[in-house]
C-alpha cells in the first residue's frame, strides 16, 4: 500500500514544477489551498524513507512560497528539508536549512516554530557528537515548549536528551530522561515514539554492558516498528541488536542483524549504511575472513568518502592493514 502512495505523489511532482515555472493567478490560488496536502506527501516520503524524492517535492513548494511571499510557509519548508538532510547523514546541510528557518522564525516572533527548530538542531548536533551544543539547543526548546504545554514534543526533546547524556557517560540523567520521556509517551498513547525510546534504553542498558536487559528493550522496540512499517527506525535497531551480539560473541547473530539492517543505502542515508558495511567488516575480522572484511570495509569507505564522513581516515587505516594481510 505504501508504494502506492509514495507513487501517487512522486506522479504530482511534474505539475508543482510546472506551476513554479509559469505561475498564474489560478497556480497562486490552488498552490496556496493545497501546499498542506504536497507537503504532506512530502512528509509521508520522507517517513517512509525516500529522502531524495521528498527533497524533490519540498524544493519546488519553497520555490512557490517564497513567490507568493508566504514567510510562515517558508520557514517550515526550511525546516522540513532540514530534518532530511539531518536523516541523511548530511549534517552541516542540515545545520544550514534550520539556520534559515530560524532566521524567519525569529524575525516572525514565532516562538513555536522556533522551539521546534530548536529541537531538530540539538538531534543534528548529537548525531554530529557536539553533545554541549546539542544539550544547549534541547533546553533553549523545553524552555518554549513546557510554556506553551505541549508535551508531545517535550517528550521527543526528553528522549534527545537522555540520548547525548547517554554518549556523554552520565548515565544517571540519562535514564532520567528516557524515563520522562516514557511516561508521557504511555499517557497520550504514542506507540510509534516509545519504540524509539524503547531502542534508545536498549542503547542505554548497552552502555551499562547490561547486554541481555538491551535486547529486551531493543526486541519491544523490534516489535511495534515491524507493525508499524518504519523502515529507518527498524533498521536503526536492527544495527544496536547487531552490536550487542556482536559485543557478546554471537558473531553469526551479529551478521544477521547488520544485513537486516543494510536497508539504510536504499533509503538514502548513506552515513548509516557506511556504519552497517565498517560493522559487518568488522566481525568478519573477528572471524580471520580478510577478504570478506575488505570488500564491507571498501563499501564502508565509498559510502564514507560521498557523504564526508568523520569515520573516513579510520576506515582508510582499517583498510591498509586488512591488504597486508590479504597478501600475506
Amino acid at each position: 500500500m505504501k508504494e502506492i502512495f509514495c507513487d501517487l505523489i512522486l506522479r504530482n511532482l511534474a505539475n508543482i514544477e510546472k506551476m513554479v515555472e509559469n505561475p498564474g493567478l489560478y497556480e497562486y490560488i490552488y498552490f496556496n489551498s493545497e501546499l498542506g496536502n504536497i507537503a504532506q506527501g512530502a512528509d509521508f516520503l520522507q517517513y517512509y524513507g525516500k529522502w531524495d524524492d521528498a527533497i524533490n517535492i519540498y524544493r519546488p513548494c519553497l520555490a512557490m512560497v517564497k513567490l507568493i511571499k508566504n514567510e510562515n510557509n517558508e520557514a517550515t519548508l526550511f525546516n522540513n528539508i532540514g530534518t532530511v538532510y539531518e536523516l541523511k547523514g548530511e549534517w552541516d546541510r542540515a545545520i544550514e536549512f534550520y539556520n534559515k528557518a530560524i532566521n524567519i522564525y525569529e524575525r516572525l516572533s514565532d516562538i513555536y516554530g522556533l522551539a521546534h527548530t530548536y529541537g531538530d538542531m540539538g538531534n543534528t548536533y548529537q548525531s554530529k557528537g557536539e553533545l554541549d551544543s546539542a544539550i544547549e539547543f534541547y533546553n533553549k526548546s523545553i524552555e518554549i515548549l513546557e510554556r506553551l504545554g505541549d508535551i508531545h514534543v517535550v517528550a521527543l526533546i526528553y528522549m534527545g536528551i537522555g540520548n547525548t547524556y547517554t554518549q556523554k557517560g552520565d548515565l544517571d540523567r540519562a535514564i532520567e530522561f528516557h524515563n520522562k520521556a516514557i511516561r508521557i509517551h504511555e499517557q497520550l498513547g504514542d506507540i510509534h515514539h516509545l519504540a524509539q525510546t524503547y531502542t534508545n534504553l536498549g542503547v542505554f542498558y548497552q552502555s551499562k554492558g547490561d547486554l541481555d536487559r538491551a535486547i529486551e528493550f531493543y526486541d519491544k522496540s523490534i516489535e511495534i516498528l515491524e507493525r508499524l512499517g518504519d523502515t529507518h527506525s527498524l533498521a536503526k535497531t536492527y544495527m544496536n541488536m547487531g552490536n550487542v551480539y556482536n559485543l557478546k560473541g554471537e558473531l553469526e547473530r551479529a551478521i544477521g542483524f547488520y544485513n537486516k539492517a543494510s536497508v539504510f543505502e536504499s533509503t538514502g542515508d548513506i552515513h548509516t549504511a557506511g556504519i552497517t558495511y565498517f560493522n559487518i567488516g568488522n566481525v568478519y575480522i573477528q572471524k580471520n575472513d580478510f577478504t570478506l572484511s575488505n570488500e564491507y570495509m571498501q563499501k564502508a569507505y565509498n559510502l564514507f568518502f560521498k557523504c564526508h564522513s568523520p569515520y573516513l581516515k579510520n576506515t582508510e587505516e582499517v583498510l591498509k592493514l586488512l591488504k597486508k594481510f590479504i597478501e600475506r
